[in-house]
């Protein structure tokens, strides 16, 4: 198991606050509390926006998404809700849903499976989990869908370019309905199912404060539930300056 990407959009106030994170390039509509759990969340309101999520190129992914569609769904298939794309932002596979809340799995040809009606509906959070395996020949995907597998295809071909990399995914709008995301995890081996992805700040000053504070104590200067950017920070020239610090005690509820 390589866990590959954790995101719960629990630090950011715009799009250029996601986009500091080395994976994740974003035009998102709003970052705050959209999430499931009270928590932060992302939504996506026109049919430009997306959250793209970078990592090296391979031949298979898993990855789960949280995600609920707060208006109507309606069918397009001209704009699809997930593409999985090569290096070239070219899709392998996309994923579409359809008015009737399925999932259509399609690659540049048509498509290669649905699952049932009524998995995504509207209002309503649903936990989607997806493994893809690119190959023009034994190709691979499964579909769960709140921890049950509603999909499962093999030997088919899920490889739309010239090469079977993919390095690149993009959750966009469910067609004309403001979509919210949350708990989002990548994998390059296994399934996680239904995650909570919870941002703990620091508390205290721990062990060691080997940093200059900009003001007040270390911790304060890093415990921004949205970045301030270098408005408060802790500096040091010394080789081996460390800071650590305390978090809050209690489970991840």
């Amino acid at each position: 198991m390589t866990l590959l990407i954790l995101e719960g959009f629990d630090t950011y106030n715009d799009n250029a606050d996601a986009s500091k994170k080395p994976y994740l390039s974003a035009s998102a509509n709003g970052y705050g509390s959209y999430g499931r759990f009270g928590s932060r969340g992302a939504y996506i309101s026109g049919l430009t926006g997306f959250l793209r999520f970078s990592f090296e190129d391979r031949d298979t992914i898993y990855f789960g998404v949280a995600v609920k569609p707060n208006e109507a769904i309606e069918y397009n298939t001209g704009f699809p809700w997930i593409d999985i794309n090569d290096s070239n932002l070219d899709y392998q596979l996309r994923l579409i849903v359809t008015s009737s809340g399925a999932i259509e799995v399609r690659n540049s040809g048509g498509i290669l499976g649905t699952t049932s009606n009524g998995l995504v509906q509207t209002s309503v959070w649903c936990y989607v989990e997806v493994y893809a395996f690119i190959n023009n020949s034994t190709g691979a995907v499964t579909i769960r869908v709140n921890g049950n597998e509603e999909l499962s295809l093999t030997s088919v071909d899920t490889q739309s370019r010239t090469t079977d990399q993919i390095s690149m995914v993009d959750f966009q709008l469910i067609y004309n309905a403001d979509t919210y995301y949350d708990d989002i995890y990548f994998d390059s081996s296994q399934f996680h199912g239904d995650i909570k992805v919870v941002t703990k700040l620091p508390s205290a000053d721990g062990t060691y404060t080997d940093f200059t504070p900009s003001t007040g104590s270390n911790y304060q200067n890093v415990d921004e539930t949205t970045p301030d950017d270098d408005t408060t920070y802790n500096e040091g020239g010394a080789v081996g300056d460390k800071d650590t610090f305390d978090l809050p005690s209690g489970d991840l509820d």
